[in-house]
C-alpha cells in the first residue's frame, strides 16, 4: 500500500507554478525535543469539490495535533472555496532523526525509501 498524505493550502500562483514545473516537494516536521522528520514527496493538486470536502472533513475529525478546522483560516470559508485546495502527497523517502542523537543520548536515524 502506498503512503498518502493530504495538505490543505491556498493555491497561490507561486505554489501552482512550482508544482507545474516539478511535481516534487520536501516536507519537514520538527518537535521541541528536536526530533525531526523529512518526507520527500510527489505532489498533485486536488481542486474537485468532492476531494476537497472529504479532506476538509478528515482535518476536522482528526485528533490533535493533526486535527483542526480549516475554517479557522479567514480566507477558507469552506472546503469548496476558491482559496482552498488540497495537495495529495506521496512520499518516496522518509528520514527520521531523533533529538536524542543531537544530545548524545543514543538513538538511530531511520530511513524508509520506496
Amino acid at each position: 500500500a502506498r503512503l498518502v498524505g493530504w495538505i490543505g493550502t491556498s493555491p497561490t500562483p507561486v505554489k501552482r507554478a512550482h508544482l507545474d514545473a516539478s511535481p516534487h516537494l520536501s516536507l519537514n516536521y520538527w518537535h521541541p525535543s528536536h526530533d525531526t522528520c523529512v518526507a520527500e514527496c510527489r505532489a498533485s493538486w486536488a481542486f474537485d469539490d468532492e476531494t476537497r470536502a472529504r479532506v476538509g472533513d478528515l482535518f476536522v475529525e482528526a485528533p490533535p495535533p493533526l486535527g483542526y478546522d480549516p475554517k479557522l483560516i479567514p480566507a477558507w470559508d469552506g472546503p469548496t472555496s476558491d482559496s482552498f485546495a488540497v495537495l495529495r502527497v506521496e512520499p518516496w523517502r522518509l528520514r527520521l532523526l531523533p533529538g536524542s542523537l543531537l544530545r548524545n543520548e543514543g538513538g538511530e536515524v531511520l530511513v524508509w525509501q520506496e
